[in-house]
């Protein structure tokens, strides 16, 4: 099943949107943890994380 990012970014956004309704206040920046999980046992982490530092992130692997 592939993952729907559209859905996700409308979501993220009628969130927001709601927020401003009910008049919270949001920070103008945040730190924002992703977790990626593997779905294939020859993923290749080495070339994800460093797609991920060229863009900027601090990957950090956890041990399990």
């Amino acid at each position: 099943m592939s993952h729907n990012y559209d859905a996700q970014r409308r979501e993220t956004f009628e969130t927001f949107e709601q927020a401003a309704k009910d008049r919270l206040s949001l920070p103008k920046s945040a730190v924002v943890e992703f977790i990626f999980l593997l779905e294939e046992t020859d993923a290749k982490w080495g070339a994800f994380e460093k797609a991920l530092r060229a863009k900027g992130f601090t990957p950090k692997r956890e041990a399990d």
